[in-house]
């Protein structure tokens, strides 16, 4: 008897087992910015009562500023989106201090105005960073990162050849006057046999200055004369 038992429940286990909701996860698909806000980042908002609300402020704050929807609103809370780790976790989205909003207001028109018409329509990987989780990442000891003035962005279409979109961006930043104080990193080195990464780079308006994996200037795809 208790055998017949567990096999007529056992089937309806699995069932539920099957249509059981399962946590979100940002696919490659989602990750497309067509400005819906993906159910990762609702589940985020939904955690903690009033963040919702915080983030509805933010969204007024890029509208009064005229930079509203220069990358959908929700993807600038990226803290590290290919960065995060076991060894370095971190909450998927965070919302900085009130005060130090204005520090990407530069750098959202500069994506805007000379990156965007540069390379095309770009997507955010990282934006705030607490200090914990950037220098568990090894990412450099004074960031821009850390006062939610830089993003770290790739294109929603990579090009073929890795170098490419650094070319355009070393272009860019070459011309560029130092009145616009544009950082750039641009992680690109043309001697690595296996790209270190998805054409990924950082835009700033801290400095007019570039580096690469180095953090050093020396290190920096657009002082080398292949970037020409």
């Amino acid at each position: 008897m208790r055998r017949r038992s567990l096999l007529l429940v056992l089937p309806l286990a699995l069932a539920l087992a099957t249509f059981a909701p399962k946590p979100p996860r940002l696919t490659d698909s989602q990750s497309g910015y067509g400005g819906a806000q993906p159910p990762i980042f609702r589940q985020w908002l939904a955690q903690v009562p009033g963040r919702a609300a915080a983030f509805a402020d933010f969204e007024r704050f890029l509208v009064r500023e005229k930079v509203d929807g220069v990358l959908p609103n929700w993807s600038l809370l990226w803290v590290g989106r290919h960065l995060a780790s076991p060894k370095c976790p971190t909450e998927p989205f965070m919302l900085p201090p009130k005060s130090q909003w204005p520090k990407l207001v530069p750098s959202l028109k500069v994506i805007r105005d000379h990156v965007q018409p540069a390379i095309g329509p770009v997507e955010v990987v990282s934006g705030y960073r607490t200090e914990d989780f950037n220098r568990c990442i090894g990412g450099a000891s004074r960031s821009a990162h850390l006062q939610f003035g830089a993003l770290d962005l790739i294109p929603v279409t990579p090009a073929k050849a890795p170098h490419e979109p650094y070319k355009s961006l070393c272009r860019m930043w070459r011309a560029s006057p130092s009145s616009l104080r544009i950082g750039l990193g641009a992680y690109y080195d043309p001697d690595d046999r296996v790209p270190r990464s998805r054409q990924r780079f950082h835009i700033d308006t801290f400095g007019k200055r570039t580096w690469g994996f180095g953090y050093g200037s020396q290190s920096s795809f657009c002082l080398d004369q292949r970037s020409q």
